[in-house]
């Protein structure tokens, strides 16, 4: 009886082993997945809204970006056209600004103002009305260079025909107050007082007008609301390629740069473009503050929203440089006028806001 127990406990035994063994690896499978669930988990530390929560975020003026970590913020919208057009500033994950731009829906360029409709403000020769758009920042944009931005519509475009002669739009970014560009006048005489040399950006220098608008009075770019201009003769359409398509341009008022301008042929957005460039930016800054160093002009084949945005945004510190008197300011224009026309000839002479 002794040796049947002894034997009947042995083999239950070695029956169960199997039993045993197969509980063990349900365990440990159990527990392998119950890791991967964690390490799933312990990737998505960067929140990402799900779609709902995106159109939730953009009522409240902020959206994530579901590329790059973005956080845009969303400024004043106003009508333009048939649609609407807004500001922005993205900023990135540690919450500095990136980018500052205006984005707008493609019905925004149907039933723009034609050259016959009332509230254009008239360029330097009396001509050509332009309509402009003015947009509040967000109040995040405080820390950048920039104050406020003007778009401005021109539906039969300026002087020089040759050059900017077509329906194009003005995206200004400006360095200065709506109260403050309001006191701009083209008739002033400080229009003309230049900026230290030290705040020039690379190869720019004030575009100066034909001499059959000088013989009117018509001394420069100066426009009301806007300032004098200042273009890169070595960029389009200068450089003699035309049809312009799109353009930079500084502007300054009384000693100070006022705004940054990428400028835009209507037809070239027609065209929907992408393109990001470089901006010869300056080696000194009169104020601090975030500024960029390129420019963007694209358009969302899934949304119909183009943007025009100042991107790259950096950190930059004030330089104080002595500042000119108006004799020297004048005196500066007009030996830069004299080298302008001497080196670029009648055609190229002619230059725009």
């Amino acid at each position: 009886m002794r040796k049947f127990l002894i034997a009947f406990t042995v083999a239950l035994v070695v029956s169960l082993l199997p039993l045993t063994t197969t509980f063990g690896h349900v365990g440990h499978k159990e527990h392998s997945s119950k890791h991967k669930v964690d390490d799933n988990l312990a990737g998505q530390h960067e929140y990402k809204p799900t779609q709902k929560e995106n159109r939730e975020d953009f009522s409240q003026h902020k959206v994530d970006s579901h590329e790059n970590f973005s956080n845009q913020i969303k400024g004043e919208s106003i009508q333009m056209g048939n649609g609407e057009l807004w500001s922005w500033l993205e900023t990135d994950e540690s919450g500095k600004p990136s980018a500052i731009g205006l984005s707008f829906t493609a019905s925004a360029l149907y039933d723009l103002p034609t050259e016959e409709s009332p509230g254009g403000i008239p360029h330097a020769d009396g001509q050509d009305p332009s309509f402009e758009y003015e947009l509040r920042l967000p109040e995040e944009a405080s820390t950048t260079a920039f104050k406020h931005i003007v778009v401005n519509w021109n539906p039969s475009g300026h002087h020089p025909d040759e050059l900017f002669g077509v329906p194009h739009f003005d995206f200004h970014f400006y360095n200065i107050t709506p109260e403050e560009r309001y006191q701009i006048s083209a008739q002033n005489p400080t229009v003309f007082d230049v900026p230290d040399k030290a705040y020039w950006a690379s190869d720019y220098q004030p575009a100066v007008a034909p001499p059959e608008l000088a013989a009117v009075g018509v001394t420069g770019s100066e426009t009301d609301r806007m300032g004098l201009h200042w273009y890169d003769p070595t960029s389009s359409p200068y450089n003699g390629e035309l049809p312009f398509t799109e353009t930079f341009f500084y502007g300054s008022y009384d000693k100070k740069f006022t705004f940054w301008e990428p400028m835009v042929n209507k037809n070239y957005l027609d065209m929907q473009p992408n393109m990001t460039k470089n901006i010869k930016v300056p080696n000194a800054y009169a104020e601090s503050g975030y500024y960029p160093t390129q420019y963007s002009i694209t358009y969302d084949q899934n949304s119909g929203i183009y943007s025009v945005a100042l991107k790259g945004l950096t950190y930059r510190e004030a330089t104080r440089v002595p500042e000119p008197s108006s004799t020297f300011g004048l005196l500066s224009l007009t030996v830069i006028i004299a080298g302008s026309m001497l080196q670029f000839g009648q055609k190229s002479r002619r230059v725009s806001s």
